[in-house]
């Protein structure tokens, strides 16, 4: 049976204070809604293979078409053929190919919507607010996770969450203790994310 966190009312806050600015760049560079859309804002949510992407080229249906990251990780939009999708963000695939259509179009306005993460994602469960399966963002950390999932319950076991990551052995369990973690005592590529990760949170 879980309890709730007790005596360490002074650490608690020194983990709120932490986990809000870990979170502070995720919050600012755009946010995924409950349909799994990514505005072309969310600068840190990087393209991958399979991801749906709705290209839309402002006042010419000719260009605008919904179209799936390849394996190869390119796209194939008219007259611009094959564009490298896979590994940049929506705000630098929107840049490529604003570029490239400025040999057909005067001045095109270009956005991109992720319309289906289906690439990179890592899930959190258990004893947070929101528990759930997340795109992976660039560099994204265990503190960005808790901080998506809208933060412990009042009866999470911080110092207990264990992360599952699959490899060619099989799934290795990463032990994080989170108030050590707040205070610099784990090596932050131990709290770092990798696609597929899965974070428990007892």
């Amino acid at each position: 049976m879980t309890r709730p966190v007790r005596g360490i009312r002074g650490t608690w806050v020194t983990g709120l204070c932490c986990l809000a600015m870990w979170a502070a760049p995720w919050l600012a560079t755009g946010a995924t809604s409950e349909t799994g859309i990514v505005s072309p804002g969310a600068e840190e949510y990087v393209i991958g293979i399979d991801d749906v992407l709705n290209v839309v080229v402002w006042r010419n249906e000719a260009f605008t078409r919904t179209v799936r990251v390849r394996p190869d990780g390119k796209i194939t939009l008219p007259l611009l053929n094959d564009i490298k999708a896979a590994g940049l963000t929506p705000s630098s695939l929107r840049r490529v190919i604003t570029d490239s259509l400025t040999e057909y179009l005067d001045s095109p306005r270009v956005s991109i919507i992720v319309q289906e993460i289906n690439s990179s994602t890592v899930t959190i469960l258990g004893e947070v607010k929101k528990p759930g399966v997340y795109p992976l963002r660039a560099h994204m950390t265990m503190f960005d996770a808790v901080a998506v999932a809208e933060g412990f319950s009042d009866f999470a076991s911080p110092n207990q969450i264990v992360i599952l990551r699959k490899n060619d052995r099989g799934i290795t369990r990463i032990k994080i203790r989170y108030f050590d973690a707040v205070k610099g005592s784990v090596d932050i590529r131990e709290l770092m994310l990798q696609t597929g990760d899965t974070i428990l949170v007892p």
